[in-house]
C-alpha cells in the first residue's frame, strides 16, 4: 500500500501515477516472495538480508526517480523526511503498538492509568474533585 504523503504536492500525469502504482505492486510481489523464502530458510546471514533491503530501496528510489524526474524527486524525498523525522521505518509513537504488541505510553499515561497525579511543580498536588459514590 502507497503511501500517499510521499507523493504530496505533486502534480504527476495520469501516466506517473500508473507507473508508479506498477513500480509498487512489483516491488509487493518481490517482498512477498522474499518473506515466503526468509520462512523457508530462518538461519540466513542478516547481513547479506540488510544489503539485498538496502539494494533494492535504492533500486526503488532510482526508479522513482526516473518517473518523477529530479524535480519532483526534491520534494518526494523531502517528504519521506518529514513524515519520519527519525529516518526509520520502526519508530513508536505514544499509543502506537511497541515491538512486543503492548502499547507504548507518555510517562503522563502511565501515571493516569495508575491513579497517581503529576506535581504542579509547585510543590503542592493539583486538586481533585471530590467524588460521590
Amino acid at each position: 500500500k502507497q503511501c500517499p504523503t510521499l507523493f504530496s504536492g505533486m502534480n504527476l500525469t495520469a501516466d506517473q501515477q500508473a507507473q508508479l502504482k506498477a513500480l509498487q505492486e512489483k516491488r509487493a510481489t518481490k517482498m512477498r516472495q522474499r518473506a515466503e523464502n526468509a520462512k523457508a530458510q530462518k538461519k540466513s546471514d542478516r547481513r547479506q538480508n540488510d544489503s539485498l533491503r538496502m539494494a533494492d530501496r535504492k533500486n526503488y528510489l532510482e526508479e522513482v526517480k526516473a518517473i518523477v524526474g529530479p524535480d519532483q524527486y526534491v520534494i518526494f524525498l523531502e517528504n519521506i523526511v518529514l513524515n519520519n523525522p527519525q529516518g526509520k521505518g520502526h519508530s513508536v509513537m505514544p499509543g502506537k503498538m511497541g515491538r512486543h504488541g503492548d502499547k507504548v505510553m507518555r510517562q503522563g499515561d502511565r501515571m493516569k492509568k495508575d491513579g497517581r497525579h503529576q506535581h504542579r511543580g509547585d510543590g503542592q498536588r493539583p486538586q481533585q474533585a471530590p467524588t460521590n459514590k
